[in-house]
């Protein structure tokens, strides 16, 4: 994992006086990330500065450090650490210098604070690695020796610091996912949670987490409670397209019997404009598990997953446009090459088949001279949509340049690939694309086949399948040829 803060700005220099909770409300979803963990840290009961992991320079600190020692925040920023604390028994000394760790998390005890008003009290220090900006730091909660309790403010704070170190992994959010729940567990129990997510109206993929060996009793109800407010909000639920996936994990405490005795359901609100939506669901056996401060904490908890959903929405776009064609929406060369050496590792260690097929538009430089460029970009288009529905969900159609395509086809063997061809073939030889004003034009396409081999580059695989391309069109154009 990587641990990482995004850091607090600069805007928090000038909130000596009043609220003013940071940094500023921009639109990146990792700032308002992080605007929410630096809210809850400043309107923490328990006390709270940022220190330089190196110099043991304090960096930042709460308004709860003023109200219970008397330190102004503007009195100890920049000040080094030990003005504020010191090891029981011993002159005052830098922390670093009296045995603890300096970039070190955990608990930290039989430390003595010297309040603003001159006296001492015994205190015991929560420190967790942080980054400040750039700067490697320490978060340290100060809590004097008789305070046990842990405030809500304190435990929502320390989920969102834990998300926000989260979000930079958001490249596979099936992982993120995990790790927030896991996070989310530290600081509330629960013996469920489930997560609907819903794009266009319809319900996409729905997880369950629960304990090891979950009882399917449990699961069934996890299942209706939560399928049935996404009812009530008239999502549509359909069980053959449905993403459906039940995680089992060690941190979630067993459920010994079936009945689930409270639960909390809220919708999670993602960005409207792209059409997606969730619900998510918290389940125990105990009836008074969840009082008003759970509540509360669950509702952080549900929009900390539609902010890293968010973000994981504009890794995924990203990544989108680097491996797609702009004018056909299907893949580009880059993701071709990446998908066949990874397919091809896949089939030859399970010794199954791998074949491709190559389309070349016959006579397109002709139509584009006759029609325009706009004409033949409307033509590829319109013949990438055909082969894009026109082939299974784990094939893969590339627009591998000009007027070529190919057709990548796992698990497929020469004999079907081949009928997969004619299929295309005849297809398109049939029919009637529209390119307005002009009434409709007919094409044909000449294509090549060819299976990936044991060993081969992929140099050698498109050298053979190129071939067999040409060789169709050297023998009329308009049909399929194999190269073996």
């Amino acid at each position: 994992m990587v641990d990482r803060d995004v850091g607090v700005s600069e805007g928090a220099r000038g909130a000596a006086r009043g609220r003013e909770p940071i940094p500023s409300p921009e639109a990146d979803p990792l700032v308002r990330l992080h605007r929410q963990w630096w809210e809850m840290l400043w309107e923490c009961r328990d006390p709270i500065i940022l220190v330089d992991a190196h110099t043991h320079e304090i960096l930042e600190a709460n308004p709860a450090l003023e109200r219970r020692f008397q330190w102004s925040r503007e009195d100890l920023l920049g000040r080094h650490l030990s003005t504020l604390l010191r090891q029981v028994g011993l002159e005052e000394k830098g922390l670093g210098e009296v045995g603890i760790p300096s970039r070190g998390g955990g608990s930290i005890e039989g430390l003595e604070l010297c309040q603003g008003d001159g006296g001492m009290v015994r205190v015991d220090v929560q420190a967790r690695p942080v980054l400040f900006g750039a700067r490697e730091a320490l978060q340290m909660t100060i809590l004097p020796r008789e305070d046990t309790e842990v405030h809500l403010s304190q435990r929502t704070a320390a989920f969102f610091q834990d998300l926000s170190q989260t979000v930079p992994l958001l490249l596979d959010f099936d992982q993120v996912l995990d790790r927030i729940v896991e996070r989310f567990a530290r600081a509330m129990a629960f013996h469920g949670f489930a997560l609907g997510l819903v794009e266009e109206g319809e319900l996409k993929r729905l997880t369950l987490y629960t304990s090891e060996e979950p009882l399917e009793i449990f699961l069934r109800e996890m299942q209706e409670r939560i399928i049935g407010a996404l009812l009530h909000l008239g999502i549509q639920v359909t069980p053959t397209r449905l993403q459906y996936s039940i995680r089992e994990r060690p941190w979630i405490p067993r459920a010994l019997s079936g009945g689930i005795a409270s639960h909390l359901l809220l919708p999670i609100p993602l960005d409207g404009a792209r059409g997606v939506q969730g619900v998510g669901g918290l389940f125990n056996l105990d009836p008074q598990a969840f009082r008003s401060e759970e509540t509360a904490l669950f509702s952080t908890f549900v929009g900390g997953i539609a902010s890293s959903y968010l973000v994981y929405h504009s890794y995924r776009e990203i990544e989108a446009q680097s491996n797609t064609d702009p004018l056909t929406g299907l893949a580009n060369r880059r993701r071709f090459f990446r998908e066949l050496e990874h397919l091809a590792e896949i089939t030859q260690r399970q010794n199954r088949p791998l074949s491709l097929i190559m389309i070349d538009i016959d006579y397109f430089k002709r139509l584009n001279d006759r029609y325009g460029h706009k004409a033949g970009d409307e033509v590829l288009r319109q013949v990438a949509v055909y082969l894009k529905h026109g082939v299974r969900e784990q094939d893969l159609v590339v627009r591998y340049g000009g007027e070529e395509f190919l057709i990548l086809l796992p698990w497929t063997d020469l004999s079907t690939a081949g009928e997969i061809a004619e299929r295309i073939r005849s297809d398109i030889e049939a029919m009637e694309i529209l390119i307005p004003p002009h009434a409709s034009i007919r094409l044909t396409v000449s294509l090549g086949i060819s299976s990936v081999r044991a060993g081969e580059s992929t140099d050698q695989v498109l050298r053979r399948v190129d071939r067999a391309m040409y060789r169709a069109k050297e023998g009329g154009r308009n049909r399929v040829a194999f190269e073996e």
